[in-house]
């Protein structure tokens, strides 16, 4: 790669003029050969060809400031024999060179491939760099070369993306026969280097230094051609567009906000086709929003081997804020400081910053996950709390910058960060906790899982396993997730299942789903709305989940569900009834029509309800003399009921008791 090697090139005067952008200034010195190597190496090998420099005409120049090789830097070669294109078995190649193992003002390329041995005829050779902007060594439509001039370059934070900056060589002079020593090289740059600033960005209503830089990107009128791919012609030295774009963009790596006397400015290098503009948008994207501007009716030139600088105004600018994200924290990170909300994944979210109530059950506002994701909303960021630093560790601290604990209670919000007694270490099996209000928040291990805890009260019990979420953009964030698809499942609850006096073996289904299932299960219970929840251990379709403890003969409701991309989706709702208890004892059994026979052994009863009745005593007597009885499927059981049976017995001319 090429760099400036002295930053004062940088701080060279602009002139200003209207609509706050500035005219090029003073090119480059020796603009018609750019760079000039010259020089010669002994005892050169005939599979190789070597292109050396000479330190007085390695240098391209600007107010005296040098544009340097550096180590790993790599060309391309091609040579003619008389005028004919030549390569490997007659294909026409492009030979790529070691890479410089030092840079500097001088440099050495040592070019492999299989040439002749030896040969007769006029010798010439023609060069590229950097080598990444041809795609390969094939080169058999020569002359044409396609090239590229990447339309998202990296710049580092001084200077031009040196994989951007396309230069086309040729060799000084032709030879008659193959060389046999080093090849003198000339140069020209076939690329013009902008160097850009943004001024008055803090001008822009909602903008902020703690915005986090992605990209930026410089679009100019349509029909004009700055990055992408080129036919390059080394007869006619024309570089012509092949699917080439309008704009070039620079990403945010090595950016960062300056302060100026215009002040807060962003500046940073492209390099691109040279280009006249006549309308230009600028389009800055940041973690937090995208800034945009559009500059038309202007003119200016981006030349070769000149100093172009542009100085555009940002204050108009147009933000279009983006949508900001909570992040699932799967794994203790370097630095806790950030917002973040407390989540119960069954899918609330604690409300009042988790401070107060630290309540995942009532006290609580539905939120939609999405791969890990809950967009920020005015209602999220209502419920978010801040995990400041404090010394020797971290503590939780609310919106209105009160702290958990201090030397005399623990578990009180104080205005003070300097006397905390609990602090949230976080590491894995810690029992240190974050308490308020009689609720606490650790990091600990139970059941084989490590990980965060929510506790109601001060003896641990009834702990509920919850989830931090962390602002992703308040550190840097990430990408913009896509945005939640809507859940595409079909669930169903399947109506035959099998089950016993005490169990159940409950089954579900679904078909369509398009994204990630997480959870599937059942609501059960002896309500036709049923709301007891049980979770299957797999999450493929068919599920199953076995109920115990059941009581026997008695019908209960259940309905399937399934989460996907974080929605639930419910199924239809069924019900089963176990199977009665096995009779003790003596049955009864209900009669309900007249038996050809009544001969027998009877109870008589008074039947207050389905499941109950009153067994009648001495005369017959059911208000007074009875003893009560469980009815179970219009069958009695008891051990202990032979006083109250009566007998039914035949005579001569039917029966009697």
């Amino acid at each position: 790669m090429k760099r400036f090697g002295i930053l004062s090139l940088l701080t060279a005067a602009a002139i200003t003029v209207s609509c706050e952008l500035s005219e090029p200034i003073r090119p480059y010195e020796n603009s018609d050969d750019l760079v000039t190597y010259t020089g010669e190496l002994d005892d050169m090998e005939w599979s190789t060809f070597l292109f050396t420099s000479d330190e007085a005409e390695a240098k391209t120049v600007y107010s005296g400031n040098t544009i340097l090789w550096s180590a790993g830097d790599k060309i391309r070669m091609a040579y003619t024999v008389d005028h004919d294109w030549q390569g490997a078995n007659g294909n026409p190649m492009l030979y790529e060179s070691d890479a410089l193992s030092s840079g500097g003002a001088t440099a050495s390329f040592s070019v492999p491939g299989q040439f002749p041995s030896s040969g007769s005829g006029t010798y010439e050779f023609h060069t590229i760099y950097p080598s990444s902007a041809v795609e390969d060594n094939d080169f058999s439509n020569a002359p044409i070369a396609v090239l590229t001039i990447p339309e998202e370059q990296t710049p580092p934070a001084v200077s031009f993306d040196p994989a951007a900056d396309l230069m086309i060589g040729h060799s000084a002079g032709t030879y008659q026969s193959k060389p046999t020593g080093a090849i003198p090289l000339m140069w020209n740059r076939k690329v013009a280097h902008g160097e850009i600033t943004l001024k008055k960005l803090s001008d822009i209503t909602g903008f902020s230094t703690s915005e986090t830089i992605q990209s930026v990107t410089l679009t100019a009128q349509d029909g004009v051609y700055m990055t992408g791919l080129f036919l390059y012609d080394f007869s006619s030295a024309e570089l012509v567009e092949e699917e080439a774009v309008n704009s070039v963009t620079i990403a945010g790596d090595n950016l960062s906000w300056g302060t100026t006397d215009d002040k807060t400015s962003l500046t940073f290098w492209i390099s691109i086709c040279p280009v006249e503009v006549t309308s230009l948008t600028i389009t800055l994207e940041t973690d937090a929003a995208t800034y945009t501007k559009t500059y038309s009716g202007i003119s200016r030139t981006f030349n070769c081997n000149a100093h172009n600088t542009l100085n555009i105004g940002m204050s108009k600018a147009t933000r279009t804020a983006k949508k900001q994200y909570y992040e699932k924290v799967t794994s203790a990170p370097s630095d806790w400081s950030g917002a973040y909300l407390i989540v119960y994944e069954g899918g609330n979210v604690a409300f009042n910053g988790g401070l107060s109530t630290l309540d995942a059950v009532s006290n609580t506002i539905g939120v939609t996950i999405y791969d890990g994701k809950i967009e920020k909303t005015a209602t999220t960021e209502a419920a978010q709390f801040t995990i400041a630093p404090i010394t020797g560790g971290y503590s939780i601290k609310s919106a209105s910058g009160k702290y958990i604990g201090n030397d005399s209670n623990s578990n009180s919000l104080t205005s003070s960060n300097n006397a905390l007694v609990n602090t949230l270490s976080c590491s894995s099996g810690s029992v240190n906790v974050i308490s308020s209000g009689g609720a606490y928040l650790r990091y600990n291990s139970q059941s084989g899982q490590t990980r965060f805890r929510y506790f109601k009260s001060s003896s641990y019990s009834s702990q509920q396993a919850i989830q931090l979420y962390k602002l992703g953009n308040s550190s840097g964030g990430g990408e913009t997730p896509p945005d939640p698809q809507p859940a595409t499942a079909t669930v169903t609850t399947a109506e035959e299942i099998t089950c016993t006096q005490t169990t159940a073996e409950l089954s579900g289904s679904y078909t369509g789903a398009t994204g990630e299932i997480s959870e599937v299960g059942f609501y059960w219970g002896e309500s036709s709305t049923p709301s007891t929840k049980v979770v299957s251990d797999r999450t493929s379709s068919p599920f199953t989940y076995s109920l115990t403890g059941l009581t026997a003969n008695k019908t209960y409701y259940f309905q399937a569900y399934v989460i996907e991309s974080g929605e639930e989706i419910k199924g239809n709702v069924e019900s089963f009834t176990t199977e009665a208890a096995t009779p003790t004892g003596a049955q009864y059994v209900k009669v309900t029509s007249e038996p050809s026979d009544w001969s027998g052994t009877y109870l008589l009863v008074y039947e207050e309800t389905t499941t109950s009745g009153r067994v009648c005593t001495a005369g017959v007597d059911a208000a007074s003399n009875y003893v009560t009885a469980t009815i179970s499927s219009s069958v009695i059981s008891a051990e202990n009921l032979s006083d109250y049976e009566v007998e039914i017995a035949k005579y001569s001319t039917g029966y009697s008791i």
